[in-house]
């Protein structure tokens, strides 16, 4: 209600955009957990619609227009741990296929008659990968012989560049980001925090969490929950 409702409608005095909200939380199982208030915040934030694709994997849904997070540092893409951004889009492409460069160095370099073969090709795999892709509806499978699906990704720090595209044995590198554990959230701000407090965490409760994950809010930051919970994680010290 709050994502999705009060802090965004401009009732109660906030008209903040449900994608500047930061959930937190001190673990990833159970019911307040990441996971699964992950799964939850996605179907109210950016619920499935006929125009969006999405596909599954590693135990998540992944869906244009969702929020990421990257989990490890990618020298090779220049995406380091903790940086955020969004799906922008996801397509099904032939796999091992050349290039529109590829295409256009082979016809300079070795005729007309095998580049335009070349050309033609590409572009019947393409109208194929298309019609395919009409067929499938919008739930993409992470595996069809001879395509392959790729995740085009627009971070924070890339914002207005080209986007960061993921492969399907690359979907262990981000996890969708409406809810992260305070510990993946060191390093980051956001304009908006909202940290579910429970006895239910009482392991990792203690003063230093709530210090990191009040201090990760720019604007506005809001815990939700037990009195007795934060009352508990303030009086424990690490140890």
């Amino acid at each position: 209600d709050l994502v999705s409702g009060r802090l965004c409608d401009g009732s109660h005095g906030f008209a903040f955009n449900p994608l500047d909200i930061q959930v937190l939380t001190p673990m990833a199982p159970g019911e307040i957990g990441s996971r699964n208030l992950n799964a939850l915040l996605q179907e109210q934030i950016n619920p499935p619609h006929p125009s969006k694709f999405q596909v599954e994997g590693r135990g998540y849904i992944f869906r244009e227009g969702d929020k990421i997070m990257q989990l490890v540092n990618n020298y090779d893409k220049d995406v380091y741990n903790g940086e955020s951004g969004f799906i922008r889009s996801i397509r099904l492409v032939p796999s091992n296929s050349p290039s529109d460069s590829d295409d256009a160095d082979s016809s300079s370099r070795g005729g007309g008659r095998k580049g335009f073969r070349q050309s033609h090709s590409r572009t019947a795999r393409s109208l194929k990968s298309q019609e395919m892709i009409r067929g499938l509806g919008n739930k993409l499978p992470l595996s069809i012989p001879g395509y392959e699906i790729q995740i085009g990704v627009e971070f924070d720090r890339h914002s207005n560049e080209k986007l960061i595209v993921y492969g399907p044995k690359e979907l262990d590198q981000i996890v969708p980001s409406y809810c992260i554990t305070v510990h993946k959230s060191q390093g980051n701000e956001f304009p908006v925090i909202i940290m579910p407090i429970h006895m239910d965490h009482r392991y990792m409760l203690q003063r230093k969490i709530i210090y990191t994950a009040i201090t990760r809010g720019k604007q506005l930051v809001i815990l939700v929950g037990q009195h007795r919970a934060a009352s508990y994680a303030v009086g424990r010290m690490e140890h």
